[in-house]
């Protein structure tokens, strides 16, 4: 699991790689968190859960972030890990991509995280908004990667 950030003309971009597309997803909500704070945080005891249409890995991966951006700014809820990926007809435990492409009916991304307001450390980055430009997700036989710009 991991992600590096790149320079776009007037916006901010992260490239993630992962084991699989759960871990991609994590890494994304890491490197998003990153970017805000330039740091990352550990732990959290504070649960939430994001329900995201499920059409394209591409949508999944949108909608979970454009979500913890909307956590972050109105709910003060900073994210720090993935608990659970479960379809909406209950199979929990979701990882790979051939699984999210078999469940069309929506998935539920538990996650973890602590309040803006238990920890000391301001918002360096305000994030404006997530965006589909350059996101194509890419598999092979070793990682699951692609590329996230945010509007700043």
């Amino acid at each position: 699991m991991s992600f590096k950030v790149f320079e776009h003309t007037a916006d901010i971009g992260i490239e993630i790689t992962g084991r699989d597309f759960k871990d991609l997803l994590e890494s994304a909500g890491q490197g998003f968190i990153y970017l805000s704070f330039d740091k990352n945080f550990q732990g959290g005891e504070t649960g939430r859960t994001i329900e995201v249409d499920s059409s394209s890995p591409e949508d999944v991966l949108f909608q979970f972030l454009a979500e913890l951006l909307y956590l972050l700014e109105v709910k003060g809820f900073i994210f720090t890990e993935i608990s659970d990926i479960e379809s909406m007809d209950g199979i929990r435990g979701i990882r790979e991509m051939k699984e999210i492409k078999d469940h069309t009916g929506g998935l539920v991304i538990s996650v973890k995280g602590i309040r803006t307001d238990s920890h000391p450390d301001p918002q360096t980055l305000s994030i404006k908004a997530v965006t589909f430009h350059q996101m194509k997700i890419e598999e092979d036989a070793r990682q699951i990667k692609t590329r996230v710009v945010f509007d700043i």
